[in-house]
């Protein structure tokens, strides 16, 4: 009976083994799966560093091969995941190309093209982006001056986020360059942003006021404001005080 007992015991842990076995293989598994899974997006985000230095530049700052590095590496970047913020940033390197072509040149007229398509990928798939909004309006305008399609963009911008202060003032200058074109409405929404405007950036705002002689405009939508009279003051001050 013994040898019969012995002779039994491999078969009784040929189980044991193999759930010791998948114990151990499977999180390698589920590892290398996960691995693979977010392969594209370390790749991407790899892809990315090269022009990230470049992404906020101020408009005529980059020179070309800036420019060049950052529409390239987000271009790069797409091939491996299709963020939406990557279609806007696609968009904003585009912009920085047209800024720094020549004036009515083909040249220029391209790469707006390319970013208005850019900036509308982008907000297909992420219709809340403000910035991309505000990028679209500033695209349209470039191309095709203050048209229905621009203003449009404006007042999603303006929707999306209506008193994001790195835009008042952006907004309130857009839409009094085109104020007699806008309906009642955008155009209550152009005091807003003005309103905005005197609270975060007073001499930007006044500064605006005076280039496009709309001090009285000024003076009337911020006449109910506590602090109105130092219109005065900011009016008169020099420019570069």
């Amino acid at each position: 009976m013994a040898a019969d007992s012995n002779a039994a015991r491999p078969d009784d842990r040929s189980p044991r083994l193999l759930v010791r076995a998948l114990r151990i293989a499977l999180p390698a598994l589920l590892g290398v799966c996960l691995l693979w899974l977010g392969m594209p997006r370390v790749m991407g985000a790899f892809a990315l560093l090269p022009g990230d230095p470049y992404l906020e530049a101020e408009p005529g700052v980059l020179e070309a091969a800036q420019i060049e590095a950052l529409l390239r590496s987000r271009e790069r970047a797409a091939r491996y995941f299709d963020a939406p913020a990557i279609g806007a940033e696609i968009g904003q390197a585009e912009l920085y190309a047209a800024e720094s072509a020549p004036a009515d040149s083909p040249e220029r007229r391209r790469h707006v093209d390319r970013a208005v398509e850019a900036f509308r990928r982008g907000l297909a798939a992420d219709p809340r982006d403000t910035f991309a909004w505000a990028r679209l309006a500033y695209a349209l305008f470039l191309r095709d001056g203050v048209g229905a399609a621009a203003v449009d963009a404006w007042r999603m911008s303006i929707l999306t986020a209506p008193s994001e202060s790195r835009l008042v003032l952006w907004r309130a200058e857009f839409g009094a360059a085109g104020l007699r074109q806008l309906d009642r409405q955008d155009q209550q929404r152009v005091a807003q942003q003005m309103r905005y405007a005197w609270r975060s950036d007073r001499a930007g705002l006044t500064r605006m006021a005076k280039a496009r002689g709309l001090q009285l405009v000024l003076r009337r939508v911020l006449s109910a404001e506590p602090d109105a009279a130092e219109l005065n003051w900011w009016f008169s001050r020099p420019e570069d005080g």
